[in-house]
C-alpha cells in the first residue's frame, strides 16, 4: 500500500479526511497526520510518504512552501493540495511544483477518488522506473565489487564523496534472502545499493558519517538477528574513490576469514578486530615444541586441567597473531598427527585410522576456532582415558620396584613416582604397603643398604663415597640407617668382611 500523510491545521478536516473514504480499498494507508507545515515537513523527512494531502493556508509554513522545501531536499512524493479558496495563483504554484491534484474544500468524495486513482498510476510508474534504475545501477555496482568488472558509467552514476561496504553473512543456507534484502533496504538510507551474492548480502552506503554507519549496522544487526539467528555483519573502511570499491569487498572477505578466530562477534571491522587483539597479552611468545611436549605429558598423565590450559594457550596465540584460517587448521592437524604417533608408541598399539581421519576432518570442517578447541579437548581427554585404562591393567607395585632398582641413587620419593606413573602419591604409598607389608621408604632404604654392602665388600671405596653412590647425600644419615638395618656400622661391616676373606686366603 502507498503511504499517506495528512497535513491540515483544522482537526475536523484531518479527522474527516481519514473517514471520508476507505483508503485501503484504493491501495492507500494513512500513516500519520500533522497540524501545521513545520510539523508536516519534519514528518515528510522521517516517514518518506508516497502521498501528502495538505492544506495551503497553515501556521509556520504554508502547504506549498512545505512541499517546495521537501523537493529541494530531494524528497520525492506526490501531493494533493487542499484549499478553501479558488485562487488561481495557488493553483499555478502547485502546477509548477508538479502537483497532480488541486482540490477545493469541502472535499468531494468522488473527486478525491479520481485524484487518488490518477496519482496511484503515477506512483506505480515512478516506482517501476526507480526499481529498474536501482536494479541497473545495483547490477553495475555488484559486477564491479564482486567480479572486478569495471564499467566507466559507474563514475557517472556514483557521484558521492564517501563509500563504505557492509557484508551480511549467515551461518545457515536456509534463509529468506529476499526478505532479508527488503529489511536492509527499509532500514538503510536512500543512497544505499543492496545486492546479494551467493548466500551473502551486501550494502554499499554512500555519503554517511562513520558514526551514522556504525549506528546503522547496530540497528541492522538487532533487526536481522530477530529474523535469522547468528548472522554476522562485517564493515569495511571508507573510501572516496569509486575504483576502490573492489578493494572494500576484498577487505570484507579477508575479515570474514578472521571471524573463524572471533566467532562470538556479531559485528566485525578492522577496528573491532584490533581492539580484540589488544585485549590479549601485548607480547605473546610461545615455544610450540615445549607446549607440544607439555600437552602430551598432561594427556598421558591424565592431567585434564593442565591439558585444557595448554590448548587455551595455543588458542590465544592464534587469536593474538591473527593467523590465517587454513594455516591454523594445518598447524592443528600436524599437532594431532604428531600426538597420535607418540601416543601409539607409548601405548604400543595403533590407533584406528578412521578415528584419526575423523579428527583431522572435523578440524578442517569447523567454521569456528571455539568449536575446534572444544572438540580437541574431548579428543585429548579420550586419549588420556586410554592411558588410564592401560595403567590400571599393570601391576604398579612391580613398576615401583623396577624403578627403585634402576634409580636407587637418585632422589626417589612417592611424589616423584606418582608423577611418573600417573597416580597420586598417597595411593601408591597405600598400595605398596598393602602388597609388600612395609612402607616404600623402608624398602628403598633396604635396596640402598644392599647396594652399599656390595660396595663395602669391594674395599676400594671410602664410606662417604659409598653414601653418595647409593643415594644418601648425608653420610651421617647413611651411617645411622646402615647400623639400624645391618646391626653394625659400615666400617665394622667392611672390616669383618675383609678379616673373613683374608682368613680364607691363609
Amino acid at each position: 500500500m502507498y503511504k499517506v500523510l495528512i497535513v491540515d491545521d483544522e482537526p475536523i478536516v484531518r479527522e474527516g479526511l481519514e473517514w471520508i473514504i476507505e483508503w485501503e480499498k484504493y491501495n492507500y494507508q494513512i500513516i500519520d497526520t500533522a497540524e501545521n507545515g513545520k510539523e508536516g515537513l519534519e514528518k515528510i523527512r522521517s516517514l518518506k510518504p508516497d502521498l501528502v494531502v495538505t492544506d495551503i493556508r497553515m501556521p509556520e509554513i504554508n502547504g506549498i512552501e512545505m512541499i517546495r522545501q521537501a523537493r529541494n531536499e530531494d524528497i520525492d512524493c506526490e501531493c494533493i493540495i487542499l484549499s478553501g479558496h479558488s485562487d488561481f495563483s495557488y493553483a499555478q504554484e502547485a502546477i509548477e511544483l508538479g502537483m497532480l491534484s488541486y482540490l477545493l474544500k469541502p472535499i468531494d468524495e468522488d473527486e478525491l477518488i479520481r485524484s487518488l486513482s490518477k496519482i496511484s498510476d503515477e506512483i506505480k510508474k515512478k516506482k517501476q522506473i526507480e526499481e529498474y534504475q536501482d536494479y541497473s545501477l545495483s547490477s553495475l555496482v555488484k559486477t564491479y565489487i564482486v567480479r572486478g568488472q569495471y564499467n566507466e558509467n559507474l563514475e557517472v552514476f556514483l557521484s558521492y564523496d564517501f563509500y563504505q561496504l557492509i557484508g551480511c553473512f549467515f551461518q545457515t543456507s536456509k534463509i529468506n534472502q529476499d526478505q532479508m534484502k527488503e529489511t536492509m533496504k527499509q532500514l538503510l538510507p536512500k543512497n544505499t545499493f543492496v545486492f546479494s551474492h551467493s548466500n551473502e548480502l551486501f550494502a554499499l552506503i554512500c555519503d554517511e558519517t562513520v558514526i551514522t554507519v556504525n549506528n546503522l549496522v547496530e540497528t541492522l544487526e538487532n533487526e536481522i538477528n530477530q529474523q535469522q539467528k547468528n548472522s554476522v555483519f562485517i564493515l569495511s573502511e571508507r573510501t572516496s574513490s569509486v575504483k576502490d570499491l573492489r578493494r572494500l569487498y576484498d577487505e570484507i572477505k579477508e575479515l570474514e576469514n578472521k571471524q573463524y578466530l572471533f566467532p562470538k562477534l556479531a559485528v566485525l571491522s578492522q577496528q573491532i578486530l584490533a581492539d580484540e587483539v589488544e585485549k590479549k597479552n601485548s607480547v605473546f611468545l610461545l615455544d610450540k615444541s615445549e607446549l607440544r611436549a607439555n600437552l602430551l605429558h598432561a594427556t598421558i598423565t591424565g592431567q585434564t586441567i593442565k591439558m585444557a590450559s595448554y590448548l587455551e594457550q595455543l588458542f590465544n596465540y592464534y587469536q593474538k597473531n591473527t593467523w590465517d584460517v587454513n594455516t591454523i587448521k594445518a598447524d592443528l592437524s600436524n599437532l594431532c598427527s604428531y600426538c597420535f604417533e607418540t601416543i601409539e608408541e607409548e601405548l604400543d598399539k595403533p590407533l584406528k585410522e578412521s578415528e584419526k581421519n575423523k579428527v583431522v576432518s572435523v578440524i578442517w570442517s569447523n567454521k569456528s576456532l571455539y568449536e575446534t578447541f572444544d572438540f580437541l579437548k574431548e579428543v585429548f581427554k579420550d586419549m588420556g582415558r586410554m592411558f588410564y585404562a592401560k595403567n590400571e591393567k599393570k601391576d604398579v607395585v612391580e613398576d615401583i620396584i623396577q624403578i627403585t632398582y634402576k634409580q636407587y641413587d637418585e632422589d626417589l620419593t612417592l611424589q616423584y613416582l606418582g608423577k611418573k606413573l600417573n597416580y597420586s602419591h598417597s595411593y601408591l604409598g597405600k598400595k605398596f604397603k598393602a602388597q609388600k607389608q612395609q612402607s616404600y621408604r623402608t624398602f628403598l632404604d633396604e635396596v640402598r643398604i644392599e647396594k652399599a654392602k656390595k660396595l663395602l665388600r669391594e674395599k676400594n671405596h671410602l664410606i662417604y663415597e659409598i653414601s653418595d653412590k647409593v643415594g644418601y647425600a648425608n653420610s651421617d644419615y647413611f651411617y645411622k640407617k646402615f647400623k639400624k638395618i645391618v646391626g653394625m656400622s659400615p666400617k665394622s661391616y667392611q672390616k669383618q668382611y675383609i678379616d673373613v676373606r683374608e682368613g680364607d686366603d691363609i
